[in-house]
């Protein structure tokens, strides 16, 4: 994470050479990095400020989208995949209802920028080829009126959306129903092909709605884009489900089939189970343990492609430490991170 957050980067170039943390996540076993960035990282480009890039100085005075080159090109050196995700519109932690940010605009950044960010994204790493592809809008969600849970953050005046709201004062976006500017599935199809057009060879990734959790219509109504240019994401976390204790993990593996497994299982469409994480104290849990027992036999032997070696996954995330954003305090113990708070080696 790091990059859709307010210092406009990727984290831990203040902890540890570039080329250093690529070489150690390669060690650690990954072989892919979802890298996040937010629009208004792409649009503003900021100098990044010397502070964030203590650790490596021959990156001092570079803008915020040259820093991102200078990631991509140290993380392809280490034979590492790259996902570029567009995580936030605004620079901000993410995600809540009342972030405005749930939707592919919002009132600083029309459609059309969004399309055109990831057309010019598109291009510029064209002859990247460790940029596999691309994540067009992460955890897709409800826009609600007000502050975030704890008060936090600007007030999200949702009004920009233009559709009458829900009862509590929401609105949110369907796969093909609804109002024409608020349908999922014309905006990826659009955005897909104006990204194909520029990069033939890309993966367009499409989260799901609610937070990477409702693939309702999906399966029935897939995007028109080319089949061996997209794919979905899940996301998977202890809070999504309710009454976890009376579930065994068949009955857990039976509720995502039915979500999303079975596009997997029925080979309509792959999925990339894009985030799952817990806490470091997540043995003390017993909710969150019997959660990852529940998600570990989805993703391997009681999931769909426990024949070829299970889901293909990633974990939230790579930081040892928070970085900044509405909730967040820099500098404190990133407690969801694989790293430890110097980056150089797993957290313990």
């Amino acid at each position: 994470s790091g990059g859709h957050e307010w210092l406009y980067i990727p984290a831990g170039l203040e902890r540890a050479p570039l080329r250093s943390i690529a070489r150690l996540i390669a060690r650690l076993g990954f072989n892919m990095v979802r890298l996040t960035f937010s629009l208004e990282m792409w649009h503003r480009n900021p100098v990044i400020a010397d502070s964030s890039l203590a650790a490596n100085p021959q990156l001092r005075g570079l803008r915020a989208i040259d820093v991102f080159d200078r990631v991509v090109s140290a993380l392809s050196n280490e034979g590492l995949l790259v996902l570029l995700d567009n995580h936030m519109l605004d620079a901000d932690w993410c995600c809540d209802d009342h972030d405005c940010n749930g939707l592919w605009f919002n009132a600083r950044y029309s459609v059309q920028d969004w399309e055109d960010t990831w057309v010019s994204i598109a291009g510029r790493y064209a002859h990247q080829p460790a940029v596999i592809g691309v994540g067009l809008k992460n955890e897709p969600r409800r826009v609600c009126q007000g502050r975030r849970g704890s008060g936090e953050g600007a007030y999200c005046d949702n009004s920009f959306i233009n559709a009458t709201p829900l009862s509590d004062g929401c609105a949110e976006a369907q796969w093909l129903t609804g109002p024409l500017h608020l349908q999922y599935k014309r905006v990826v199809e659009r955005a897909g092909r104006a990204i194909l057009k520029v990069n033939p060879n890309l993966l367009i990734s499409i989260c799901a709605l609610n937070y990477g959790t409702d693939f309702e219509d999906m399966a029935a109504s897939l995007p028109n884009l080319p089949k061996t240019n997209f794919m979905f994401e899940a996301h998977e976390y202890s809070w999504y489900h309710e009454h976890l204790f009376a579930e065994d993990p068949h009955q857990h593996a039976v509720k995502l089939d039915r979500s999303w497994g079975k596009l997997l299982r029925e080979q309509v469409a792959p999925v990339l189970l894009s985030e799952l994480g817990m806490a470091h104290t997540w043995i003390d849990d017993s909710i969150v343990s019997c959660w990852f027992s529940h998600a570990a036999y989805y993703i391997q032997e009681g999931g769909p492609l426990a024949d070829v070696g299970g889901l293909d996954r990633a974990y939230w995330q790579l930081s040892g430490l928070q970085v900044s954003g509405t909730s967040r305090t820099e500098g404190h113990v990133e407690s969801f991170g694989v790293l430890n708070d110097c980056w150089t080696g797993a957290a313990r």
